[in-house]
């Protein structure tokens, strides 16, 4: 099975969306770990990303968002924007 970094972060959204439960996501995960084949460009962030979810279905492993987002964000599908705060007031309102 090649696992590329679209594969890993749409198992991951799958599970974010709730679509994939945490022990669906741990047993792809470990299967991934034992048959895979890396994208090699995204190894070291594949294999690290695969080793930690494998153990999601433990109590006491559990995984914070954060760990997911960064991972999306280390395979380049989601940015995080720095926002300051305004210093000036609008006499309008601003959607974001």
């Amino acid at each position: 099975m090649k696992i590329n970094k679209e594969l890993l972060a749409s198992k991951i959204l799958e599970y974010l969306n709730r679509r994939l439960s945490a022990k669906e996501l741990a047993v792809w995960a470990e299967d991934a770990m034992v048959e895979g084949d890396y994208q090699e460009e995204y190894f070291s962030i594949i294999s690290e990303a695969l080793a930690a979810i494998g153990t999601i279905d433990v109590k006491g492993f559990e995984l914070p968002i954060a760990f997911y987002l960064n991972i999306l964000i280390k395979l380049d599908y989601l940015t995080i924007f720095g926002l300051e705060p305004q210093t000036v007031k609008l006499n309008e309102l601003v959607y974001a």
